[in-house]
């Protein structure tokens, strides 16, 4: 047996053109530490983890035996096996983490293996395959760039910065004048390290930094659709459901999507409260559940507190069943983007605001319509 050390990490590139699988998990909140991981998968499938805390911790950091790593994958891997994938043939040995397109395919792949364990048709995932397959051959012009510069010392790739985003802007919904001005940007970045940047710098930049979570969204929107309208008899719905919920009114992200549930379901906020999954010692105080579960949705809807995923879970399964998953979908997009702004100062959020409108938004909607059509 070889005597390498096995590390696992979260792969994080940091290119805004485009995220790889653990970016989009954290984007999301979903965790991405393989310890996180190793434990979930455990409790979900009733399994033993059979290694300490420190080694899967080291799994992740100075690295442990193939023997102990193979101990570790092992709620993992029994999972593969339940979904008939094997790990070696969508992410073979040798595998460069730069090949997004290969890494993509098997994460795309172990999602929708989820949906036939259950018979279900994963065609309603076009779109979102559709869009990861054209970023990922897009963005093989980078990969190509940094194949060609590898070894080069890092403060040498920052004079270059704007050599490596240039195959790409244009693959982007930024117009031709937003893209000039984020190639210029990046040049000047490129030959001094602090620089003040004009308004109309700040937003196109802003727009590029924000353009594939846009982009992903629109992707996320058409597979509900898709989904709604495969469970659903009469007249399809064609417009965006992510449009309405960011015309909404709310103090939060999540709490538009509380106001577009409400508007479109015509129940009132101290119905939708019923939904909301309460823990029984949070009602010893003396009030009703009721008046728990009304206190705790003014909380979700101002943004004070965030539902788990279990409990987002659960108050999507109130819903009708071809409503639960575009529900718990737009659940994690508005949760993504309000875990966003709270990173950023207020004229930033303002900003970011502007771009997660619904009419910015909807430009990458029908943009991701027309290319999945």
């Amino acid at each position: 047996m070889s005597s390498e050390k096995v590390v696992i990490k979260p792969i994080i590139k940091k290119n805004p053109f485009i995220k790889t699988p653990d970016e989009v998990a954290e984007l999301f909140g979903f965790p991405t530490s393989i310890r996180s991981q190793i434990k979930i998968l455990a409790a979900l499938f009733g399994q033993e983890v059979k290694v300490s805390d420190r080694s899967l911790d080291n799994l992740s950091g100075k690295g442990v035996s193939e023997q102990k790593a193979d101990e570790a994958l092992a709620p993992m891997l029994t999972l593969l096996d339940q979904l008939n994938l094997n790990l070696d043939n969508f992410i073979p040995i040798g595998t460069s983490t730069d090949d997004l397109k290969t890494l993509w395919r098997a994460a795309i792949k172990s999602f929708a293996a989820g949906f036939e364990s259950a018979a279900q048709d994963t065609s309603f995932l076009q779109p979102l395959i559709a869009f990861i397959e054209r970023r990922c051959t897009e963005y093989e012009a980078q990969r190509e760039w940094g194949s060609n510069h590898r070894g080069v010392d890092e403060q040498k790739l920052l004079t270059l910065i704007a050599e490596f985003y240039r195959p790409v802007i244009d693959k982007t919904a930024l117009n031709s004048e937003q893209q000039n001005i984020v190639i210029q940007l990046f040049e000047r970045l490129s030959l001094e390290q602090n620089i003040q940047a004009n308004q109309d710098e700040i937003e196109a930049m802003g727009l590029f930094t924000q353009d594939f979570n846009l982009s992903l969204f629109a992707a996320f929107d058409l597979v509900a659709l898709n989904w709604k309208h495969r469970h659903q008899e009469g007249i399809k719905q064609h417009n965006s459901f992510l449009v309405k919920i960011l015309a909404s009114d709310g103090k939060c992200y999540f709490g538009k999507l509380m106001s577009f549930i409400k508007e479109d379901t015509g129940v009132s906020f101290r119905t939708l409260a019923q939904y909301v999954p309460i823990q029984q010692e949070s009602t010893e105080t003396g009030r009703t559940l009721l008046e728990v579960q009304v206190e705790r949705l003014k909380e979700w809807r101002k943004g004070k507190t965030k539902p788990s995923f279990a409990t987002l879970e659960k108050f999507c399964s109130n819903f009708a069943f071809e409503d639960q998953l575009l529900l718990f979908i737009y659940c994690l997009i508005c949760q993504a983007i309000d875990r966003l702004l709270v990173k950023y100062k207020t004229d930033e959020q303002r900003m970011l605001k502007e771009i997660y409108s619904a009419d910015n938004y909807l430009s990458y909607y029908l943009r991701e319509k027309e290319t999945a059509a």
